[in-house]
C-alpha cells in the first residue's frame, strides 16, 4: 500500500510540478496550524515517552482504561495517547472527547468479532501528525470514523484506506459541521470482491485535500464511493483518480448544495479500462480553479460510463495560452459561470461544443473561446458566437454565491 502510494507520487512530482508546489504551501501552513494546536506539555510529554497505545475496551479517548501499551490483549495503561505516540485501535469504539486529543500515526484495522469505530463530536479535535490507516484484512466487521457537531481532525500527511477482503464496510462520515483536513494524499484501495469503502459528506461539512484523491478498485463487485451531499464544502488541491475494471462501481456524486472545488483533473486510468465517472445533481456545483490546465470531462467515457455536471464554475489562472479544455461533447445540465479563463475545444468539428440544457446562464466576464469551440442552449437554436457581456443571472447562481 505504501509503495503503491509513493509510486503515485512520485509520477505527480513529475507531471504536476506547479500543481505539487502548490499544495506544498498549503501542506505546509497547515503543518504550522497543527503544531500550534498542540500544547507545549503534549510535546514535551511526546518527546519523552514516544508510547505505542493499543486499544483494548469501548471508551473514552482520554480514559486510561481504553488503552494498553501492552498489546490488544494487554493490561490497561496509565496514561492515554499523546501528540508523540502511536494508536492502534481494533474491535473497540473510541470516543474523542478531549479538544486537544493527538497522536503521531494511527491505524484502524477490521476486527472479526467487533465493529470498529472513532468518533469525535461535540467540538473537539484530534490531530495525527503523520499518517493515519484504516485497513481491513480480514473478514471483519465494519470500520467507521464519524465527525459530527462542529469537531475537526486534522491528518499531517496521508489518508490510505485498504479494504483486502471480506464483505465488510468502510466508511468516513462527516456530518452536522463536521471538517476533515488531510494535508497530504487520500488513497482507496479496494481488493474486497464484494467490499465497500465510501466517504461521505453532509450538513455544512469541510473536506480539504492538499494532495490527490486515488480511487483505486480491482474488485468486479465492491463499491468505492465519494457521495458529497447538503451544503459541504470540498476542495481537492491535486488530481482525482480513479483505477476500476467494471463501470458504475467507482464514482464521486454530489447532491443537494453540495460543492466541489478542484485544482487538478479528474483523470480515469486505462488500467485496464478508463473506468470511474463523477455526477452532480441537484443545485450542486464543480468548480474548476487550478494553475495547470484543466479538463471537463465529456458526456459519456470511452467505456460508455455517463458522467453529469449540473453547475458549473470555470476560475482558472494556469499560464498558458488556454486554462480549460474540453474531453469531448459536453452538456452542463444547469448554469455555467466563467469567472476567468479560456476554454479550448477538443476539435475543430461542428460538435465541439459546451451544451446548456436550461436557458439561463450566467458569465461574469468575457467569454474565450478557442480552436473551433462552440457554445450553445440546447433548448434554442446553437449559437456559435461568443458572449461577451453578462446575462441572465440564474436563480441557482444567486443562491450558490449566499450559501
Amino acid at each position: 500500500m505504501k509503495l503503491k502510494l509513493e509510486q503515485r507520487q512520485r509520477q505527480q512530482m513529475k507531471l504536476k510540478p506547479q500543481l505539487v508546489y502548490a499544495a506544498c504551501l498549503f501542506a505546509f501552513g497547515l503543518t504550522l496550524g497543527i503544531i500550534a494546536l498542540i500544547n507545549t506539555a503534549d510535546v514535551r510529554t511526546a518527546a519523552a515517552s514516544n508510547e505505542t497505545y493499543y486499544s483494548i475496551a469501548d471508551g473514552n479517548w482520554n480514559d486510561p482504561q481504553t488503552w494498553s501499551t501492552a498489546g490488544y490483549e494487554g493490561t490497561a495503561a496509565t496514561d492515554f495517547p499523546r501528540a508523540g505516540d502511536m494508536v492502534y485501535i481494533k474491535g473497540n469504539k473510541i470516543e474523542v472527547n478531549d479538544w486537544s486529543a493527538a497522536c503521531m500515526s494511527m491505524n484502524i484495522s477490521g476486527s472479526e468479532s467487533d465493529e470498529t469505530e472513532v468518533n469525535i463530536s461535540g467540538n473537539k479535535m484530534l490531530s495525527i501528525t503523520q499518517s493515519l490507516y484504516l485497513d481491513n484484512d480480514c473478514n471483519g466487521k465494519n470500520i467507521e470514523i464519524n465527525l459530527s457537531g462542529e469537531s475537526r481532525a486534522i491528518v499531517g500527511v496521508d489518508l490510505v484506506v485498504s479494504h483486502q477482503t471480506g464483505e465488510s464496510d468502510i466508511n468516513i462520515n462527516l456530518i452536522d459541521k463536521g471538517s476533515l483536513t488531510v494535508v497530504g494524499n487520500l488513497l482507496f484501495d479496494l481488493e474486497a470482491e464484494k467490499g465497500l469503502i465510501r466517504l461521505n459528506t453532509d450538513d455544512n461539512t469541510k473536506f480539504n485535500l492538499g494532495g490527490s484523491l486515488t480511487m483505486d478498485n480491482s474488485t468486479t463487485e465492491g463499491q468505492i464511493i465519494c457521495s458529497f451531499n447538503g451544503k459541504s464544502r470540498i476542495m481537492v488541491n491535486n488530481d482525482i483518480e480513479t483505477l476500476a475494471t467494471i463501470r458504475d462501481m467507482t464514482w464521486i456524486e454530489l447532491n443537494e448544495n453540495a460543492r466541489l472545488e478542484m485544482k487538478g483533473n479528474f483523470v480515469r486510468q486505462p488500467s485496464p479500462d478508463d473506468f470511474g465517472k463523477i455526477e452532480s445533481f441537484d443545485n450542486s456545483t464543480i468548480v474548476f480553479s487550478g494553475e495547470v490546465i484543466q479538463t471537463i470531462p465529456a458526456n459519456q467515457n470511452s467505456t460508455g460510463e455517463m458522467n453529469r455536471l449540473n453547475n458549473v464554475v470555470i476560475k482558472n489562472n494556469a499560464a498558458a495560452p488556454y486554462q480549460v479544455e474540453l474531453e469531448g461533447t459536453t452538456t452542463i445540465h444547469k448554469s455555467l459561470r466563467i469567472e476567468l479563463g479560456v476554454v479550448k475545444g477538443f476539435n475543430d468539428s461542428g460538435d465541439n461544443l459546451v451544451a446548456l440544457n436550461s436557458t439561463e446562464q450566467f458569465i461574469n466576464s468575457q467569454l474565450t473561446v478557442a480552436d473551433g469551440a462552440t457554445y450553445y442552449e440546447s433548448a434554442l437554436a446553437r449559437h456559435p458566437e461568443y458572449y461577451n457581456s453578462v446575462t441572465k443571472k440564474s436563480e441557482t447562481m444567486e443562491q450558490a454565491e449566499k450559501d
